[in-house]
């Protein structure tokens, strides 16, 4: 996976910032569910060997904004 860049993000959402936000709630979310995940498992590893091995949630998030599978609804003000 290839890290995103600002002009990337444009044309996402109404700004870079807007973008960014919306990908730090995605990240969140997949965060979540990947420890509920790790629960149900049993799984229990070296969280320095998991770091390392694991792609970080935040970029995973930003690439799903850039490829159009993560959408989202503002409301409206």
């Amino acid at each position: 996976m290839d890290y995103v860049t600002a002009e990337e993000l444009e044309g996402k959402a109404r700004n870079k910032y807007e973008a960014v936000v919306v990908a730090a709630l995605r990240a969140r979310q997949l965060n979540v569910l990947e420890k509920k995940k790790q629960e149900l498992e049993g799984e229990v590893e070296d969280e320095q060997m998991e770091k390392e091995k694991k792609v970080k949630v935040t970029v995973i998030a930003l690439n799903e904004l850039v490829q159009g599978k993560l959408h989202f609804q503002r409301e409206e003000e």
